[in-house]
């Protein structure tokens, strides 16, 4: 039953993800076509690879420390803690 549902070549229904693309315009993720959405992912498929996220690793890690240490200290203080600014 899953490849019915899903499969490689679906496209999105505009039912289930609405119109307008989070105000967003058109992106790889708001594509409502596989043809489209393939096109505009084949663009950023190589900042995705695994070469390039080894190359960037030590990036990403210096991040997460800096998110953890900053969640630790606003918890210890009892502040709230805004996730959506940390999410851009």
């Amino acid at each position: 039953m899953l490849p019915i549902v899903y499969h490689r070549s679906a496209d999105k229904d505009p039912l289930f993800y609405g119109t307008g693309g989070l105000g967003m315009g058109l992106n790889v993720f708001t594509a409502m076509t596989h043809d489209v959405h393939a096109r505009l992912r084949k663009r950023v498929a190589g900042a995705f690879s695994m070469t390039s996220a080894r190359s960037m690793e030590h990036i990403i890690d210096d991040r997460v420390q800096e998110f953890q240490a900053k969640m630790g200290e606003q918890a210890e203080a009892g502040e709230r803690f805004d996730f959506a600014l940390w999410a851009q």
